[in-house]
Order: structure tokens, then sequence, then C-alpha cells
């Protein structure tokens, strides 16, 4: 096995979450998710992996997995594949909150704790500010 297999089997293997900050942003839905779409799409993002959208605005998971697909249509520049969305989107989750209220960063901390329930080693956090 070369170093970039092995490495490569590191990371797909390592549990990830992203929590993006400002999720609902052009820069998210232009760039961001479709690039985490094409990773799916070509299996390079770990099997365990979430993105977690922390936004303001009156959404759920539902409404904001629709905007993302709708966005994924209009800025991709090819085809959705069916299977693969069908993936990607059950790793997508809103979490509604402001970011200058602390309850809504207790309630993600309960959120976060609650996808890696039965976790059989740590998950990998990364957070992304969106502005």
């Amino acid at each position: 096995m070369s170093l970039n297999d092995s490495l490569k089997k590191s990371i797909l293997s390592s549990p990830c979450h992203l929590i993006i900050f400002g999720a609902t942003g052009d820069l998210t839905l232009r760039k961001l998710l479709p690039a985490l779409y094409l990773l799916e799409k070509s299996q390079a993002l770990p099997q365990k992996f979430s993105c977690i959208a922390f936004a303001r605005r009156e959404k759920t998971t539902a409404s904001y997995t629709s905007e993302v697909k709708k966005s994924l249509k209009e800025h991709l520049g090819e085809k959705i594949d069916e299977k693969v969305w069908a993936r990607f989107s059950k790793k997508l989750h809103y979490h509604l909150a402001n970011f200058d209220d602390q309850n809504g960063f207790d309630s993600l901390q309960k959120k976060l704790k609650s996808l890696e329930k039965n976790a059989k080693s740590s998950w990998i956090r990364i957070f992304y500010l969106c502005k």
C-alpha cells in the first residue's frame, strides 16, 4: 500500500463533522456544498461524515436540504446523481441558532453528541465560518 493509499484510508476512516457558521449564504450554496457533493460522489468523504449548517434563518433540515439540492442543480455544472444525492443529503443537518446566543451553542453541542452516539472513536470537528 502506498503512502497516498494509506493516508486516504486513514482520512476516510476518521469520523468527521463540518460545522458551517453562516450556512445559508451565497458562498456555502454556490461553492462549498457543491464541492462537498463532488467529494461524496468520488467517495472522498468519510463514511461517517456530517455537515451541520449553523444559521439564524427559520428553516428545517428538510427545507435546507431542498434548498441545497436546488442550488446544486443551478451551480454544479452537471446533472445530480440521485444515488449520490441520497447519501449526501443524509449527511446534512440544519441547526437554527443565533451567533450571539449561548443557548444555540449549547444545543449544537447536544446535537454533536447525539450524532456521535455509539462512536467507537473520536470525531474530528471542523468549524468553518462563512462571512
